[in-house]
């Protein structure tokens, strides 16, 4: 809000900024001493070619009441890291939009992904419906549905990748309850949601691990190199040669470097070639990722 900058509002309690319509330039939603809580007074549209950022700390509420149309309406960028979304949250995000949210808590309703929306979701634990289209291009990982659901739509010979998220349960049929997929009734009429693997706890900023090694099985063909992809970027300085142990029985091959292929994926480079047979792939456990966190691939907050 613009005209609002560099303000504070010291009011005991809450105080709560009422906002409406749609934005005609872009815009940041910030803490404002007590005036921390955005209520939308109506539908409020962010659309094409504009960007609303929420702040941390920033509270984004709408009213109470079922049914009344969409309160944010996305047809542009919203980008939020730190928001809490309460009230009767009902979010649409629009061909074109794009909804990314960080550390983030959404109650309410639900949020809907449409056909070539896009976004991505980390960190954020839904209190609420999460409403996927096939067509859309939203990535969720390392987020948290304990509290809330998930219904897919769009072409039923798609998938849907929600995997590494946290579900609150391990049972498979516990999590397939929290999800409305292709195989819920009326049976294939919806694209299937793939939760497999899934996060044993919440999921925490703090966490590195693995998430994928290629070649990952019997090595069938000759190979020079293994990748090897975390959750996030690691610091380099930290996963060296020394910090892999690849072995055929008691045959140990040694890597000779280690370099970033593309975004979180690292490369093993070996001094010749592996021969065709199964493998051991140890990695760690004093790899970090840029902000100190250590690697934690059996999720109990100790280095593993």
């Amino acid at each position: 809000v613009p005209e609002l900058a560099d303000n504070r509002f010291l009011a005991g309690g809450v105080a709560a900024i009422y906002t409406s319509g749609t934005s005609t330039a872009c815009a940041t939603w910030s803490p404002m001493g007590a005036a921390t809580r955005y209520r939308l007074d109506g539908g409020v549209t962010v659309p094409a070619g504009k960007t609303l950022t929420l702040s941390p700390g920033v509270e984004v509420q709408t009213g109470d009441s079922w049914g009344n149309g969409y309160d944010l309406i996305v047809s542009g960028t919203v980008l939020g890291t730190g928001a809490t979304f309460t009230g009767a949250t009902e979010i649409r995000v629009q061909s074109t939009g794009r909804l990314d949210l960080s550390g983030s808590t959404v109650g309410g309703h639900w949020v809907e992904y449409q056909a070539a929306s896009g976004g991505e979701v980390r960190y954020t634990a839904f209190n609420a419906a999460l409403k996927i289209n096939s067509g859309s291009g939203v990535s969720v990982k390392d987020s948290d549905f304990s509290a809330g659901s998930v219904e897919a739509s769009g072409n039923t010979a798609a998938s849907l990748d929600l995997t590494r998220n946290y579900w609150g349960a391990v049972d498979p049929a516990q999590i397939e309850n929290k999800i409305t997929h292709k195989p819920d009734n009326p049976v294939n009429t919806r694209p299937l949601v793939l939760f497999d693997p899934w996060l044993p706890v919440a999921p925490a900023e703090s966490l590195l691990y693995v998430i994928e090694c290629v070649p990952r099985g019997p090595v069938n063909a000759l190979q020079d190199h293994v990748d090897v992809t975390f959750n996030r970027e690691v610091d380099l300085a930290t996963f060296t040669p020394e910090d892999v142990l690849l072995r055929k029985g008691d045959q140990r091959y040694v890597p000779t470097g280690i370099s970033r292929v593309s975004g979180t994926t690292y490369r093993v480079q070996l001094a010749g070639l592996l021969p065709a047979g199964t493998y051991t792939l140890e990695i760690g456990p004093q790899i970090a990722d840029v902000a100190g966190n250590l690697l934690n691939q059996d999720f109990d907050g100790a280095a593993a």
